[in-house]
């Protein structure tokens, strides 16, 4: 009895992923597609950028910029504290 409900999942499962690959078949023939075009235009605009001689500095003055992380932040606190400590006498003033 165990094998014969094995075996009927086993079926069904399969039955299952069988449907799933055929449905995906579509979906990743549009990917393709999809694909092909951004190629072809990421190739355009790289000949626009070379035939106008756009500096890559430009190309990317609008992206944003990472900010610091926590721990950079941090070290740059220490470094600017430590060089306060090396300029700055301590002690009293008079």
């Amino acid at each position: 009895m165990a094998n014969a409900i094995a075996k009927a999942y086993q079926s069904y499962r399969w039955d299952v992923r069988k449907s799933e690959l055929v449905a995906s078949r579509p979906l990743k023939s549009a990917w393709l597609k999809h694909d092909a075009k951004v190629h072809a235009a990421r190739t355009n605009v790289d000949r626009l950028r070379e035939q106008y001689n756009i500096a890559d500095a430009m190309v990317m003055a609008d992206a944003p910029t990472m900010l610091m992380s926590a721990e950079q932040y941090r070290q740059l606190e220490r470094m600017r504290i430590e060089l306060e400590s090396q300029v700055m006498p301590r002690g009293d003033p008079a």
